[in-house]
């Protein structure tokens, strides 16, 4: 997980769904990387599930996407997001997703099944599911991997330009 370490990022979910399958998943490990006045009540959380040795507050790093680059998941646990770069940069990255599915549908529009899962949000249940369907299933993980590496053409800065062109036209 990537983000700041605030309620809307809603890490305390993605611990709990991570403790829900670690038992499956032994040689497993969770690292949130972000900063924020919630680092100390998410340690104690971390602490009191015994997970010390396999939840990491990683903080703040320049270019996370080199640390995060070898990961077999990226879970945005968001109870809202705007427009969610950290989620489009594990897309581009190569990963795949499982994301909350925030008010703004952004997650429903970029994630189908064929590269990742959209949950509810605030059910640890099904993004523990989620987390446990992709990581066990190796074959998902490389094709989902193939696919999320397309959004850099389906987000490149000349479509992007083009659209807002096209935008502009219809107002004038």
């Amino acid at each position: 997980g990537v983000g700041r370490l605030f309620e809307q990022k809603n890490f305390t979910l993605l611990i709990d769904s991570f403790n829900e399958i670690k038992d499956e998943f032994p040689e497993h490990i969770l690292e949130i990387y972000g900063e924020g006045p919630l680092r100390e009540s998410l340690q104690a959380h971390i602490n009191n599930l015994g997970l010390n040795d396999r939840v990491f507050l990683k903080g703040v790093k320049n270019n996370v996407m080199k640390y995060i680059s070898d990961a077999e998941l990226f879970v945005m646990s968001s109870n809202f997001e705007g427009f969610p770069n950290a989620l489009i940069e594990a897309m581009a990255s190569g990963m795949p997703v499982i994301s909350t599915d925030f008010p703004t549908g952004v997650a429903r529009d970029l994630i189908k099944k064929e590269n990742g899962i959209v949950v509810p949000i605030g059910n640890r249940k099904l993004m523990s599911q989620a987390m446990k369907q992709i990581l066990s299933n190796k074959d998902y993980q490389e094709s989902a991997s193939k696919e999320n590496r397309q959004i850099k053409d389906l987000l490149s800065p000349k479509k992007i330009m083009n659209k807002w062109k096209q935008a502009f036209e219809e107002i004038i």
